[in-house]
């Protein structure tokens, strides 16, 4: 009867009630009645405290199972109480308590050698164990998964701890990833401190607080590498062998463990198997180009691209080639792999590789619209003499029509994908893409000619806004995030936004507005030398206005300012001048 109810996983019906009643009755009666040197008092004790579980008796169930384990230690009842207990415990929520149970029955049931026990056979307790770390995963108590699987022998093969091992890691890894689980700080709790040497991975629990989520991830991924690395040599006769070896590479490179992933990849591709080849050679060059090593990387991931030009791997491949091609300046070469995986093949916008690959894309275009406006100010075109900035209109020209197709580009994308973890990064170039294709028509035509040509007036304009409203969007998303959650590039791109939406509105003739933004900006980041640029705006503003004396006291109040910055603060970095020609600017402006 206990057997069936417990394989039925459901609540005792009536009926069943009264029989496991009826049972405990007539085992409490047998344990009065039989001679203690018989297996029958043992026996009728663990099938007492079944009955009580069954019946939902939760005190009575576990002072009962508690009771066979010491009274009748040794016994094959004790050890099976144990696991009993351990599966009670799990299922009631009591997470630490089944652990510690579960690794203790591991301990008292003996080498796999030994192992006999007609309650509890060795496949049953298997797929016991089995069914534990899952629930542990399912409900992300990964620690307390991987204590349990770090256990398993001597009473199960290696190869079964190290497979659970390495999933515990896998998932916990990717749990990490992607945020959907406990708080680094959550997780440290659990983790007990300790180092295991096992191709050069780590203890799977030696993470500090201070690593954030992501870094902590990776270091799963590290861990689960060297797991499977190690599986792969238990079962290196058996049909699994590639497999585990993949998985390692796999984990590795999540890891960015990139000299443990070559050596993986290229121990698989070494035994020449039939499938598995264009993975193989897409995660080696993307471990190669990791390194530094850009050539071979580009010559691994190129062979894949011409021998498996449809293969889903190739997707990624050519994204990964795009990549090493920027680095390398070959922005041509770039450009035709991306535009390839997005409208010369069969993949689909639903695919991460092509969401990947426009995102890249508009990046790209972006930079290279970034190179030509740098150029255009290297040829001349902010000189004052017509002749001589001819050939700076030109290169800006050029970077106008750039940083439009980027402007499209990152549009399609961000609407696309508005939640992909590029996103915030694109929305920055989308506006700082319009921002700068607003300056080819004022550098092309002088003040009074712009206002006089209404098209160019209208397009230049339209390229503004577009600017103000990128900039403000990403200002409210980020300033909610910036004392909290947000990473260091978010935060610069949050400063930077604040700064180039006032100079949009200034360049837009919205005075009052863009002195609004230029205070705001101020007031954020008044110690950054960021503020002393924004500080001279500010009394460009005042005198538009009319207001000198207010102009001559925000550039009295810039000097105030620049004077209780840090010595060690970086002025080039971020600003035009140094600090003594800072000094000599702000020094002139006042007194004008």
């Amino acid at each position: 009867l206990c057997e069936e109810l417990f394989a039925a996983e459901g609540n005792p019906t009536a009926q069943d009630q009264a029989a496991l009643k009826k049972s405990l009755k007539t085992l409490a009666d047998l344990g009065k009645q039989t001679r203690r040197e018989t297996d029958l008092p043992s026996q009728a004790d663990l099938l007492t405290a079944l009955c009580l579980e069954l019946l939902g008796k939760s005190p009575e169930a576990t002072a009962a199972y508690a009771h066979v384990r010491k009274a009748r230690f040794g016994s094959p009842e004790a050890v099976a109480a144990a696991f009993f207990e351990a599966g009670y415990l799990l299922r009631s929520g009591k997470i630490d308590e089944a652990v510690t149970l579960y690794k203790k029955g591991i301990a008292e049931a003996g080498p796999a050698e030994t192992y006999h026990n007609d309650w509890l056979p060795r496949h049953d307790l298997e797929e016991r164990l089995r069914q534990a770390i899952r629930k542990l995963l399912a409900a992300h108590h990964f620690a307390e998964a991987e204590k349990l699987a770090a256990s398993l022998t001597p009473l199960f093969p290696e190869e079964m701890a190290y497979f659970w091992r390495a999933k515990v890691e896998h998932d916990w890894g990717t749990n990490l990833k992607l945020g959907k689980g406990k708080s680094s700080a959550e997780a440290d709790s659990h983790a007990p401190h300790g180092t295991q040497k096992n191709h050069g991975a780590t203890s799977s629990h030696d993470i500090h607080s201070s690593q954030d989520p992501q870094q902590q991830a990776r270091e799963h991924f590290r861990k689960a590498g060297g797991h499977y690395e190690r599986l792969a040599e238990l079962r290196i006769a058996t049909r699994s062998y590639l497999d585990d070896l993949m998985d390692s590479a796999r984990d590795y490179l999540a890891g960015q463990s990139y000299s443990q992933a070559i050596q993986v990849l290229r121990t698989f591709l070494k035994e020449d198997p039939q499938s598995g080849q264009e993975a193989a050679k897409v995660g080696l060059g993307e471990a190669l180009l990791a390194l530094g090593q850009t050539k071979e990387g580009l010559e691994t991931l190129e062979e894949a691209i011409t021998n498996y030009p449809r293969h889903p791997a190739t997707y990624r491949a050519r994204y990964l080639a795009s990549m090493g091609y920027e680095e390398l300046g070959n922005v041509a070469q770039a450009r035709k792999h991306l535009q390839d995986n997005l409208y010369n093949f069969s993949l689909t916008p639903e695919s991460n590789d092509w969401r990947d690959s426009i995102f890249l894309l508009g990046r790209l275009v972006y930079h290279e619209a970034l190179a030509h406006e740098a150029k255009s100010r290297e040829l001349g075109v902010d000189l004052m003499n017509p002749e001589l900035r001819k050939p700076g209109l030109k290169e800006l020209e050029q970077a106008e029509a750039l940083f439009q197709e980027a402007a499209r580009i990152l549009d399609e994308a961000i609407e696309r994908y508005p939640s992909a973890p590029q996103t915030t990064e694109a929305r920055y170039s989308l506006a700082d893409s319009h921002r700068l294709a607003a300056r080819w028509q004022k550098k092309r035509l002088d003040g009074t000619a712009i206002a006089a040509n209404q098209g160019a007036l209208t397009e230049r304009n339209t390229e503004l806004t577009a600017a103000t409203k990128e900039y403000s969007l990403l200002i409210e998303k980020l300033s909610a995030d910036s004392d909290g959650a947000a990473s260091d590039a978010e935060r610069a791109i949050l400063r930077n936004c604040y700064f180039a939406r006032a100079d949009v509105l200034f360049d837009q003739d919205k005075i009052s507005e863009a002195l609004a933004a230029y205070s705001a900006a101020t007031s954020r980041y008044q110690h950054e030398p960021e503020a002393l640029q924004a500080y001279v705006q500010i009394a460009a503003c005042y005198r538009r206005l009319g207001r000198s004396a207010e102009a001559r006291g925000t550039l009295q109040q810039a000097r105030v300012v620049l004077a209780r910055m840090k010595p060690e603060t970086n002025f080039t970095k971020t600003t035009p001048y140094s600090r003594d020609e800072w000094t000599r600017l702000l020094t002139w402006l006042s007194a004008l």
